[in-house]
């Protein structure tokens, strides 16, 4: 079994990558992501929240998802916008 540890190695293997089922993508890229989420968190108790909603199929497509993962800008604007979100949902509760 392959293992997609790099955003590289996905593109190159794209077509093996969208063969597995979604949950194991998603698992594939969070792994990837937590430690870029983390960099720039200021929460860190948000990091797997976060990194969880940056990998969620049902609001990106794999390609925005390592768009992200390959421009620090739009990742720390897609970071900034989840911890607003969660920011206004604590204030909410």
């Amino acid at each position: 079994m392959k293992q997609f540890s790099t955003v590289t190695h996905i593109k190159e293997n794209l077509s093996d990558f969208t063969k597995l089922d979604q949950e194991k993508q998603r698992s594939y890229l969070g792994e990837i992501l937590f430690p870029m989420v983390q960099e720039i968190i200021k929460e860190k108790e948000d990091v797997p929240r976060v990194t969880g909603m940056l990998v969620d199929f049902e609001v990106f497509e794999l390609t925005d998802i390592l768009e992200i993962l390959e421009s620090k800008p739009l990742l720390k604007e897609r970071v900034e916008e989840a911890e607003s979100l969660i920011q206004e949902e604590r204030a909410q509760a």
